[in-house]
């Protein structure tokens, strides 16, 4: 099967599916922007898996947080805030496109 894909020289040429590179991807229009990737869907039960591995990342930056704080270490308690934001901030595609 072969697929044609727009390219910078001949936007009709075609490509054989086997050079076509493929990736999971929550958002669809960040990754058609990375050039040449196909776009394949994720199941429900995957992005299940993904939401649980986040929220227990979540958790752990929590108890992060609690420890940096009983300690009085403020390096810590740093690090533990951008770890948080790091997290929310790889939840949110996730969970913007939770229903496609």
């Amino acid at each position: 099967m072969r697929r044609k894909l727009p390219t910078k020289g001949n936007r009709n040429q075609s490509v054989p599916r086997s050079h076509i590179k493929s990736k999971l991807c929550y958002n669809k229009s960040i990754c058609a922007a990375s050039g040449g990737w196909e776009v394949l869907p994720i199941s429900k039960q995957e992005k299940r898996y993904h939401l649980a591995g986040w929220l227990l990342f979540l958790a752990c930056a929590i108890f992060f947080i609690a420890q940096s704080l009983t300690d009085n270490n403020m390096l810590g308690l740093s690090g533990s805030i951008i770890f948080l934001a790091g997290c929310i901030a790889f939840l949110i595609p996730l969970l913007g496109n939770w229903r496609q």
